[in-house]
């Protein structure tokens, strides 16, 4: 094997492994497509898991302020009935 037939072979080594390059590279950025259409989709799910959550919680909180409201009032008529009482025995 002469020079030129070496030199041959190894430019077209060097085109095989660009053009395998080349569809790496389309391959990867399809990967990282996928990959980051993977990532919005589930951040889109879990902002609306979050949301969800929010709603929840204030739901929670009404309902936990309601009741609250509602011991201060049965406390207040127990205070008031146990001095009203505690006045009638004194």
């Amino acid at each position: 094997m002469d020079t030129n037939e070496l030199k041959q072979k190894f430019q077209e080594q060097i085109e095989n492994a660009k053009k395998e390059l080349e569809i790496l590279k389309g391959k990867a950025e399809e990967l990282s497509g996928d990959a980051k259409a993977e990532l919005e989709e589930k951040s889109k799910l879990l902002e609306a898991k979050l949301e969800e959550a929010e709603g929840k919680w204030d739901e929670i909180k009404d309902l936990a302020e309601d009741k609250l409201e509602d011991l201060k009032s049965d406390f207040g008529k127990l205070w008031d009935s146990a001095k009203s009482k505690l006045d009638d025995l004194f």
